[in-house]
């Protein structure tokens, strides 16, 4: 009988020392993924800050853009080749009608 208890503390001993090797293992997994979770909280922080700056360096941006198109001044379209081809014969007409 004292063989069969001491087999059997032996084989309680050797469960109790697999479950304390699995705790401490799945805790250091636990203490990895809160520092992994740490870092992913900053860095949403950062992105947040960033986008915050994006935005409003857009909304500055767009101001610009409304300001610029507000002094924009619309250019008239020339005049066509066959337009000003017309107008030089008119001017060298008038001219040979100044000489005579």
């Amino acid at each position: 009988m004292t063989e069969k208890i001491q087999k059997s503390l032996e084989e309680l001993r050797h469960l109790a020392e697999n479950w304390k090797n699995q705790v401490a293992s799945l805790q250091s997994e636990v203490n990895a993924l809160k520092e992994e979770n740490i870092q992913l909280q900053q860095d949403s922080v950062q992105k947040s800050v960033q986008i915050e700056q994006l935005s409003s360096e857009l909304n500055q941006l767009n101001l610009a853009l409304k300001a610029t198109e507000e002094r924009v001044v619309e250019v008239p379209v020339g005049k066509s080749n066959e337009e000003i081809d017309e107008l030089v014969k008119e001017i060298e007409f008038c001219i040979e009608q100044l000489k005579q």
